[in-house]
């Protein structure tokens, strides 16, 4: 299963519903990624609740920007990986490229920022 690909489909679908937060199992991952989300809009908050195999992950959606559409890059079968001169932009900056880098999970910007490149996991607007 891929946890990145049910996330971003799992907020799209919630917000697409007006939903005010969205719970999926909880990755070490996921939470990585939603954080980047938050800073930039996406979702309002970003907690987890539970432990052990029973732990999930929630995120608030009230007052959020709404994902117009997401693309998982690279996937588990394909992996994508990209250069700092390689980070796309998307939209012409209005969109956001999230990649797994040394340093953490970056937003393309962030890892521009930073120098660094990384496995490309997706592309939002």
């Amino acid at each position: 299963m891929d946890r990145i690909a049910n996330l971003l489909v799992s907020i799209r679908n919630a917000q697409a519903v007006q939903h005010e937060r969205v719970r999926l199992p909880y990755s070490s991952m996921t939470e990585r990624v939603a954080h980047v989300l938050k800073q930039h809009g996406f979702v309002s908050s970003v907690s987890s609740e539970g432990e052990g195999v029973a732990k999930l992950l929630v995120m608030g959606l009230e007052g959020s920007r709404k994902i117009q559409q997401s693309r998982r890059v690279s996937k588990p079968g394909r992996r994508m990986y990209v250069g700092t001169d390689e980070i796309p932009s998307i939209r012409s900056g209005h969109g956001l490229v999230i990649l797994s880098t040394p340093q953490g999970v970056l937003s393309g910007k962030e890892a521009r920022k930073a120098k660094v490149g990384g496995e490309l996991l997706c592309q939002l607007f």
